[in-house]
């Protein structure tokens, strides 16, 4: 009988590492994910609500855009709009929208937190061209992608209607 407990925890055991942890793994991630772009998104929104206008809703699908190319721009250690265009046709097929802008930055940090979002928020809010696309009446959604390597944060966001 022994033997038998010894085997039934090995097996609990065996199914909690390859079936049940990979889950609670991907659900800490997601909850990752949200926590990064709700940072930058509450930021972003409280500079609209100052001129107005509507706050951004996080759409998930553009934030998977967004994060594609954040990654693309920190494999190259560049900050780019390369490949723009091929992002507004996806976006444009995804959501049938008309407008679509986006916002990049490279910020030397070794990992994402609330004061890094800030920065980046207002590095944005600096320059016309991105200040443009956060405080235009025609975006109503936005993705958020954040990726943090070698000492940099990689920041794309993508804006539609």
């Amino acid at each position: 009988m022994g033997w038998l407990w010894f085997w039934i925890i090995v097996a609990g055991i065996i199914f909690f590492l390859i079936i049940r942890k990979p889950r609670i793994l991907r659900t800490q991630f997601r909850r990752l994910r949200e926590r990064r772009r709700s940072r930058q998104l509450k930021i972003i929104n409280h500079y609209r609500r100052k001129q107005g206008l509507q706050p951004l809703k996080a759409y998930y699908a553009l934030d998977k855009i967004a994060k594609t190319h954040s990654h693309y721009m920190a494999k190259r250690r560049t900050c780019n709009h390369a490949g723009f265009q091929h992002r507004t046709d996806r976006v444009r097929r995804l959501t049938g929208s008309g407008y679509v802008g986006e916002n990049c930055f490279k910020y030397p940090a070794h990992r994402y937190s609330t004061r890094i979002a800030i920065k980046l928020v207002k590095g944005w809010m600096k320059s016309p061209g991105h200040r443009a696309n956060l405080m235009s009446p025609n975006y109503t959604k936005i993705g958020i992608g954040i990726v943090t390597k070698r000492g940099y944060v990689y920041a794309t966001q993508i804006f539609t209607n």
